[in-house]
């Protein structure tokens, strides 16, 4: 049982008495290279200070003290009873060296313990913020591809109309070229009607300038041969006048002559 305070700090050599050692406790780190840390020492579950060190197992870094025991039927001596005070203080600074140790490890585990729940809460906000990054990411890709797919379909629908004024323009050309053939043909067969118009006017005027000369051939014709008649008659008549003057002349010679 003794054997375990070689990893324990001891109380110095040197102090005079044990009543001058009872609440003075020194620490020289350089005697105990074997120090319990948080991982090599497994503590019971006891309340600290409460003086209840009986029946546990000792564990690296904790001992168990006996406690002052007494030699029946006999009175001890001096010597023996400064022995047992000192047992006794020993006993009582590695119960506080123990304590102190256990409270140190407690301190650690809580450190550890409040270092862990840092770096969870630390890994817990960057793996936030990564999901944060992420989904800010993902936000901008998608309002990227958004973008894209509206700038596509403005481009499609633009397309689409430029396609449609363009079919519109050509049927509008179209139709406009046609109308102004049918126009040129209907104006075509208006002049060319008007032409057969006036060359049958023409031909119906000098049809009828020709009857009409031809009217007028006749009349003078029948005018002249009215004349004729006329002059014929005349002459003969005055052919019979003179006839009947040499007639009534000869006459009147064989009377009177």
């Amino acid at each position: 049982m003794m054997s375990s305070s070689s990893s324990l700090p001891s109380v110095h050599k040197n102090s005079a008495t044990p009543s001058s050692r009872k609440n003075s406790i020194i620490f020289e780190d350089d005697e105990f290279p074997d120090k319990p840390t948080l991982h090599d020492v497994q503590l019971p579950d006891i309340k600290l200070g409460s003086g209840d060190r009986t029946r546990r197992r000792p564990t690296r870094g904790s001992f168990t003290v006996p406690k002052p025991f007494k030699v029946a039927n006999r009175r001890l001596s001096v010597r023996e009873q400064e022995f047992l005070k000192e047992q006794e203080i020993i006993r009582k600074n590695r119960q506080q060296l123990d304590d102190i140790w256990r409270l140190g490890i407690e301190m650690e585990r809580a450190k550890a313990k409040k270092e862990e729940a840092e770096r969870r809460e630390r890994q817990r906000r960057a793996q936030e913020e990564r999901e944060a990054k992420l989904r800010a990411q993902e936000r901008l890709r998608l309002q990227k591809q958004q973008e894209i797919e509206r700038e596509r379909q403005q481009q499609e629908e633009l397309r689409k109309k430029l396609e449609r004024e363009a079919r519109e323009e050509q049927l509008r050309q179209q139709r406009e070229a046609e109308a102004k053939a049918k126009a040129e043909a209907e104006l075509e067969r208006k002049r060319q009607v008007a032409r057969q118009r006036q060359e049958e006017l023409r031909r119906k005027k000098e049809e009828e300038e020709r009857k009409q000369q031809e009217e007028l051939e006749r009349k003078r014709k029948r005018q002249a041969e009215a004349l004729e008649r006329k002059a014929e008659r005349e002459r003969q008549r005055k052919v019979l006048e003179a006839k009947q003057a040499l007639q009534r002349k000869i006459r009147w010679l064989h009377k009177f002559g």
